[in-house]
């Protein structure tokens, strides 16, 4: 299926700290905890059922989201977390920091994240993207310190999925590319 890549505002880092004064516990119903290798079924079923549920095509294969835990779970870049009612977990909110294709271009943060269908309208992904964004920008504080480089911030959808269109909309995301 087609793709739509949404990107987030180039952000300069010659700008103050965003960082939101909660943490996900506290603006979502859920308790939130770092993601371990034995939720990636759970999280493949929750990525299913929303997509069956949005009539969208696959967003990501179980083999991609492996992929890219192993690549995001011991690095300062990335944070995966996994949001949970009681056990059972229910949404995810991913940050991917992906290496810089040259030293002059801006570094780029895959944000990623899904709420369960039976999860949703509770406000949960409009507070994940703020926390992912938040949490972007204050990484990269951190690690690039005395940079006057920026960051472009981008998620992938499926072009007929309007719902996660719409969310990145108002979170200030534009789509970008169709691929």
């Amino acid at each position: 299926g087609r793709h739509l890549v949404l990107s987030g505002i180039l952000l300069p880092l010659n700008g103050g700290v965003m960082t939101m004064t909660h943490a996900l516990d506290d603006v979502t119903p859920l308790t939130w905890r770092p993601t371990e290798r034995s939720d990636l079924p759970a999280l493949m079923e929750l990525v299913d059922a929303a997509e069956y549920i949005d009539q969208a095509a696959s967003s990501v294969a179980a083999d991609q989201m492996e992929s890219y835990f192993e690549h995001a779970r011991d690095r300062k870049d990335c944070a995966l977390l996994v949001g949970c009612d009681g056990d059972a977990p229910v949404a995810f909110a991913w940050m991917i920091g992906l290496e810089p294709a040259r030293s002059d271009t801006a570094w780029q943060v895959r944000l990623m994240g899904e709420v369960a269908p039976t999860h949703r309208d509770k406000q949960i992904g409009p507070r994940m993207v703020e926390w992912l964004v938040g949490e972007a920008r204050r990484t990269f504080v951190a690690l690039f310190p005395d940079s006057d480089g920026a960051m472009d911030l981008f998620a992938v959808t499926d072009a007929r999925n309007q719902r996660r269109q719409d969310l990145f909309d108002a979170c200030g995301f534009e789509p970008t590319s169709w691929y």
